[in-house]
């Protein structure tokens, strides 16, 4: 499906959760940013993944000056417990009714490790915890209208031949086992009025060059400002990252922020080819993007 499009106004990305803390915040192992998106005179405030624990969300979140209950809903990018621990907590301290819990229909599957030992690692509240904490989930396979002007991808195409999910993550189907695809990994998408796309990735299973494309092909609109997020490519081998560089520079983004599992191989490798365009993300960090007439 393609968006009948309208433009943000204005765009602010500030990370509340991740690996690398700065002062007064609590770093951890997963990935929280909260969005603040503005449509002519509608502001909305969304929080896309939680992390994997509500008390240092909450801390960061005060140290950042940000207030939970201006939050109006959440999106999450895909199941796994490091982007999505915190969120039947954090939906009691927004303290609304019925705030839009946004994901892909198989959020709620099975996935587990084998590993050094057998764990389970996807979604630890369920749907009734999410409800009676406040949320209402929004479960759609195709991409969603957050606003006009923000959006969610939907399941992702992929379609590149260098970017197989080959984690060894697995699930349950008929009672046989079988590799765990991250089928319900998606991105948010936002078009800023003059200035393009801004795309921002949890973990980027279904790889960020597939999701790239996908966004484009969704949305119709071939210029890319920035991409944020978790690029997952902290196994990849040497190959991999030099072609993931070699399809992003094609893109032509002017900013490319990632940290959380993207790995310090690739980090550098992004640094050198894409210069000052490149930022390693931190919780603290904030990104601004307005629009151009």
């Amino acid at each position: 499906m393609r968006f009948d499009l309208a433009e943000l106004d204005d765009l602010t990305i500030t990370v509340v959760v991740e690996n690398s803390a700065v002062s007064g915040t609590q770093g951890q192992w997963g990935l929280s940013m909260l969005v603040t998106a503005r449509h002519e005179t509608n502001v909305q405030r969304i929080l896309m993944d939680v992390g994997p624990d509500a008390s240092a969300l909450s801390q960061n979140m005060k140290v950042l000056g940000a207030d939970p209950q201006s939050i109006s809903m959440v999106v999450l990018s895909h199941c796994h417990g490091d982007h999505t621990g915190a969120l039947a907590t954090v939906l009691r301290e927004i303290g609304k009714k019925d705030v839009p819990v946004v994901a892909h229909p198989s959020l709620f599957r099975l996935a587990f490790y084998t590993r050094p030992r057998l764990a389970y690692s996807g979604m630890r509240d369920s749907h009734t915890e999410i409800e009676t904490s406040g949320g209402r989930l929004f479960l759609s396979s195709q991409p969603l209208e957050l606003m006009p002007g923000l959006y969610t991808s939907g399941a992702v195409e992929r379609t590149t031949d260098f970017e197989a999910w080959e984690r060894p993550v697995w699930t349950l189907e008929d009672g046989q086992v079988a590799r765990d695809t991250a089928p319900d990994d998606q991105c948010v998408i936002a078009d800023v009025k003059g200035k393009g796309l801004v795309i921002l990735t949890g973990c980027s299973h279904s790889g960020i060059v597939n999701i790239c494309r996908h966004v484009r092909k969704v949305t119709g609109v071939d210029r890319i400002e920035g991409i944020i997020g978790g690029f997952h490519l902290m196994d990849a081998k040497p190959d991999r990252i030099v072609k993931t560089i070699e399809a992003l520079r094609k893109f032509g983004p002017n900013t490319i922020w990632s940290g959380h599992c993207t790995g310090f191989d690739a980090e550098v490798a992004l640094r050198n080819a894409f210069g000052e365009k490149y930022k390693h993300m931190s919780i603290g960090v904030v990104y601004n993007v307005k629009a151009q007439e």
